[in-house]
């Protein structure tokens, strides 16, 4: 099993806020605060980190728990057609399979683009690679897809607060 240490686990940290940016995740504009005559506080300085000497290397190793895969169009993606006016029908229960079988946390479309988002929890790069390598959507070449390992930290489905 692939382990990570803090060093190389910041970038994967940001993975949620690029998830989110992905799927084009919108609040609505929030209305403009009324004037007041009250002045802000300044706000507070907030201090920058710098690099950590490679020798503070105290943290705990990270272990690899969940696999970000993007599906975007493949080879044999109908030009000019939209994901829903693709043959999408085998990998959909293909997923599902996942989905009922718990490799599979969540995903689908991204809305508004031909391409689609999965999270899946395996154990190993292996495992991402068997999952890949049978699906129908991957086999036929209707997707082309692209995979990142990944540390999740936050994940309400456990938090036990």
């Amino acid at each position: 099993m692939k382990t990570l240490t803090w060093q190389r686990l910041m970038p994967l940290a940001l993975m949620p806020l690029l998830f989110l940016a992905a799927c084009g995740s919108q609040q609505p504009a929030a209305e403009a605060p009324a004037p007041t005559d009250t002045p802000e506080p300044a706000p507070t300085a907030v201090p920058t980190v710098t690099a950590v000497p490679e020798e503070v290397s105290a943290e705990p190793a990270f272990t690899i728990n969940h696999y970000l895969l993007s599906y975007t169009p493949g080879k044999n993606w109908a030009d000019g057609k939209s994901l829903l006016e693709q043959d999408i029908a085998a990998h959909t229960e293909y997923m599902q399979g996942l989905l009922a079988d718990g490799r599979l946390v969540l995903g689908g479309p991204v809305a508004n683009e031909d391409r689609g988002l999965y999270v899946i929890a395996v154990t190993d790069a292996a495992e991402v690679d068997a999952i890949l390598a049978h699906d129908p959507g991957v086999v036929d070449g209707l997707f082309a897809t692209a995979v990142t390992p990944w540390f999740v930290v936050f994940d309400a489905s456990v938090n036990t607060n």
